[in-house]
């Protein structure tokens, strides 16, 4: 984690006013949670799933690790979070 002394000084009012490293507007649009909604329609979707899973965690792991600003990583893993979800609800052709 990066210290105090080093965050930018949006970041540092934001804290200050709200507890909460994000600006308002950015919070408004990311959330304070995000949901995902895994189809359970046979085992070999559910493997499916499993690796987008991997996918989507390893990004985020990716993503926490680099030196962008706070509102840049979320609004980021935000997208991820949704080109998961997009991906968890495709039907791929099974030939």
């Amino acid at each position: 984690m990066t210290s105090p002394a080093r965050w930018p000084r949006e970041e540092q009012a934001s804290i200050a006013k709200h507890g909460d490293p994000l600006p308002d507007h950015i919070r408004c649009v990311v959330g304070a949670s995000a949901q995902l909604r895994i189809p359970m329609r046979d085992v070999v979707d559910l493997r499916r799933s499993a690796a987008i899973l991997r996918q989507l965690a390893n990004r985020i792991e990716v993503l926490s690790h680099t030196r962008d600003p706070s509102p840049t990583i979320m609004l980021t893993v935000w997208a991820e979070f949704r080109t998961a979800q997009a991906q968890l609800q495709s039907r791929p052709k099974r030939g």
